[in-house]
């Protein structure tokens, strides 16, 4: 008999805040937008779309097609994602 694959979903395994954040952190070390707006996306799927995007001052519909747009969000639409999962982005050297 062959193997059964199912479908995964890294946002099942957030399971607490410090996942979340290394997740992020990490996501935010490879450099690539595209893969940040990808893993913003699974976080507020985990923290659920609805309460996230009015804490950030807009819809679900309108946090969904800024996470779904390739890693081309504005640095306010970022900040303000951010700022609704309680995360702020440190500069380091």
């Amino acid at each position: 008999m062959g193997e059964r694959f199912t479908n995964f979903d890294p946002a099942a395994q957030l399971d607490h805040d410090g996942a979340v954040e290394i997740f992020l952190d990490e996501a935010f070390e490879t450099g690539d937008a595209a893969f940040v707006a990808e893993v913003m996306g699974m976080v507020v799927r985990f923290k659920g779309v609805d309460e996230i995007a009015s804490k950030a001052g807009m819809t679900g519909t309108e946090l969904s097609e800024l996470l779904e747009s390739g890693g081309n969000m504005t640095l306010t639409a970022t900040m303000a994602i951010l700022s609704a999962l309680q995360l702020k982005v440190n500069v380091v050297q």
